[in-house]
């Protein structure tokens, strides 16, 4: 006699087909979930039917640790976008405000599941080895939004600045474009001078994490496209993080 038999009456020696064959049954499961075939249940004793007919539950409504601002609002907006309901389907757990501490948790198994920026990520995984990175949120972020848009990183400056003194804003512009290019071309150079020049402790870890920081020169027509993508999606998520209102033309600085 199987669990389901259990529940309903089970069967008796003469039926030879199933008990509620045609008719309309609900099941309460103590758990919010996805519905498995019982063949798809990652058990053979269940997934045979050794046990009886029945069907599986995968558990949804996991936790996932995330940094404040930014990194939140970025994997909401993709869970949403992929048809989980945070709060529902997911929780988000912001207890780790600061990525240096949620690296921490990560690194020491505290936390099983959680965003971390890079290079975060390349520093947790060289303290532990058993961590795996699950999901790129770039990739991901690309399948459902502009490519492109994930914008994490911008040079501001003041307008009375640029208009005062527009050369000398495209000759830094034009070397913060080598200085990207650079960093590209030698990696490992360019992750022995940051560690000379004390901005991360290791220069190894630092030439694994630089191919993953997906750090790039972009500017002009092109730099207002992508970000004005990206404040779209966070004023959609989470209006008060870009001020409470969509930037207009005049915000960007595009030199002619």
């Amino acid at each position: 006699m199987g669990f389901f038999d259990k529940l309903f009456g089970g069967k008796t020696e003469q039926e030879e087909t199933v008990k509620f064959f045609g008719q309309s049954k609900t099941v309460l499961t103590p758990i919010r979930g996805k519905v498995l075939a019982q063949a798809d249940i990652p058990d053979e004793t269940f997934a045979q039917g050794i046990l009886g007919p029945g069907c599986g539950i995968e558990p949804t409504g996991k936790t996932v640790y995330a940094p404040a601002q930014n990194p939140t609002f970025i994997f909401r907006y993709l869970c949403e976008a992929n048809g989980l309901t945070p709060g529902e389907d997911i929780v988000i757990d912001n207890s780790y405000a600061h990525p240096a501490d949620l690296n921490t948790a990560v690194s020491s198994g505290a936390v099983q599941l959680a965003v971390l920026p890079e290079p975060m990520v390349t520093i947790a995984r060289s303290a532990n080895d058993k961590l795996t990175a699950a999901l790129d949120l770039t990739a991901e972020w690309d399948k459902v939004a502009p490519a492109g848009s994930l914008v994490q990183g911008c040079a501001v400056v003041r307008r009375e600045f640029a208009e005062a003194h527009p050369a000398e804003l495209a000759c830094f512009l034009n070397e913060y474009k080598a200085s990207i290019e650079a960093l590209s071309a030698d990696v490992q150079s360019s992750a022995e001078k940051i560690q000379e020049t004390g901005i991360f402790a290791k220069a190894a870890v630092a030439a694994k994490a630089i191919p993953n920081c997906n750090i790039c020169f972009i500017d002009g027509a092109d730099m207002q496209s992508a970000l004005a993508a990206f404040y779209e999606v966070m004023y959609s998520v989470a209006p008060d993080s870009i001020g409470g209102s969509i930037p207009g033309d005049d915000f960007y600085c595009v030199l002619g």
